[in-house]
């Protein structure tokens, strides 16, 4: 599960091999959790931080949105819980996503 600075900062989540964690993550696919408040800092952070802060929140949104993350998840604010979360499958360069 992500926090907010763990997106912001280091290796971009899209480009880390997951799958290096652990040896049982080797063949699976890897399943990201990305809870609503994360998404709701970060839509404050586009809006607030400096440049560099803002164009990462964007690139971060973007690529979460792209990964179907957000969509058809609950709204900020909701008490749902975490939203689905984007596939990391070995061996492939696409994403996709589970309920």
């Amino acid at each position: 599960m992500f926090d907010t600075s763990a997106l912001m900062q280091g290796v971009f989540f899209t480009e880390f091999d997951w799958h290096e964690l652990h040896p049982s993550l080797k063949a699976s696919a890897v399943r990201l959790v990305v809870l609503s408040l994360v998404t709701e800092e970060l839509d404050e952070i586009k809006h607030r931080g400096n440049q560099r802060q803002k164009a990462r929140a964007r690139k971060v949104l973007t690529e979460l949105d792209s990964c179907r993350l957000l969509s058809g998840s609950p709204g900020p604010g909701s008490s749902a819980g975490p939203q689905p979360a984007c596939n990391h499958h070995p061996r492939s360069e696409k994403h996709s996503t589970t309920s």
